[in-house]
């Protein structure tokens, strides 16, 4: 087999093409894999002559055709089939070589592709996206479902915490990951329906470590080390999280600038701590989602991805494919479905 390849798809972000060519060429600077940008040739070649780079290690894919935003998903995968994105998932699908794929573009279409061309892992009743966010404690809590299923039933949940508890053993080295539910209070007999049906699966379930309800606000207290909940409210809590974060440096920023010289003083004071804070918040500085329950890795990248996070996309990946995540997730499913 020839060194395992990851596949770019150049288009569809706020920041392409040079994002996501600058990040997987800084990438490189690890070995191991090879690079396949899929996307239009000129605009890919016109990028690349500014980096000096090993030519063993790139090759590039023709895609004529780009996703846009508002496309919608069923008729992109039907009508727009020599896209970067299609023609990446079908890539993905059919060549052995191809480990993996990252997007920055159209999320609906891609998650929705990553189903219907790259395919579940049999077993897997809805694949989920996994998103990491850091803890008070320094660490990362995975979230899951982010986004990926507005509507889940408690079988699906109970599911996705079975998936995210082989991404943290494979990806983060935590051996029995704490489970948490996402719920408006940590008494069993709080939530909705579903969420208390959940709540009975997850303490059955003898393949994860259950810890009980999680309030969003304690979240980020180090109580477990994966939160779950259907992808509408993992989601509202994801993008809460991100949007706390740079209200409250913009209302720092704003309290330093309209104080007088003591608060000026005191900023300076406190700039190596506040940058220290800050790089732990900025999504930069963590690689994209993966969808987990396919076939292979599907890893969305957020839609403003710079070159960092890219990168470290590139190598969360080849960690993942190294720690053999795919087959761990395989024999976890078959496992819990005897």
């Amino acid at each position: 087999m020839d060194r395992p390849k990851i596949i770019i798809d150049v288009h569809g972000a706020d920041n392409s093409p040079y994002a996501l060519v600058d990040g997987a060429i800084r990438s490189l600077s690890q070995d191991g894999f090879d690079i396949v940008f899929i996307g239009q040739e000129q605009v890919i070649n016109k990028e690349l002559l500014k980096y000096t780079y090993d030519n063993n290690r790139i090759s590039l894919v023709h895609a004529p055709d780009v996703v846009n935003t508002t496309d919608k998903p069923t008729e992109v995968i039907r009508f727009k089939k020599e896209s970067s994105m299609i023609m990446g998932l079908n890539m993905l699908k059919t060549q052995d070589d191809c480990i993996a794929m990252i997007s920055a573009g159209n999320t609906g279409t891609y998650l929705t592709g990553g189903v219907l061309i790259v395919g579940r892992l049999t077993g897997v009743l809805r694949p989920s996206l996994a998103a990491f966010v850091p803890t008070v404690g320094g660490n990362k809590l995975c979230i899951c479902d982010a986004g990926a299923n507005v509507d889940s039933k408690p079988e699906y949940i109970n599911q996705y915490a079975l998936l995210a508890s082989c991404y943290m053993r494979a990806f983060r080295d935590i051996q029995n990951p704490k489970v948490g539910l996402l719920n408006n209070g940590i008494e069993d007999n709080k939530g909705t329906v579903v969420i208390k049906e959940t709540y009975n699966l997850l303490k059955a379930n003898k393949y994860i470590n259950f810890v009980g309800n999680v309030e969003a606000r304690y979240a980020l207290e180090d109580i477990a080390d994966i939160v779950v909940a259907d992808g509408m409210m993992g989601n509202i809590l994801l993008k809460s999280i991100e949007g706390t974060a740079i209200t409250v440096f913009k209302m720092l920023k704003n309290e330093i600038l309209s104080g007088g010289i003591g608060s000026k003083l005191g900023a300076a004071l406190l700039k190596k701590t506040f940058g220290n804070i800050r790089y732990k918040m900025d999504y930069q500085q963590v690689g994209g989602a993966p969808l987990l329950g396919l076939n292979k890795i599907v890893l969305k990248a957020h839609g403003s991805s710079e070159a960092t996070s890219i990168k470290q996309s590139v190598w969360d990946i080849y960690k993942m494919h190294n720690k053999k995540m795919i087959e761990n997730i395989k024999e976890s499913i078959l496992n819990a479905n005897k």
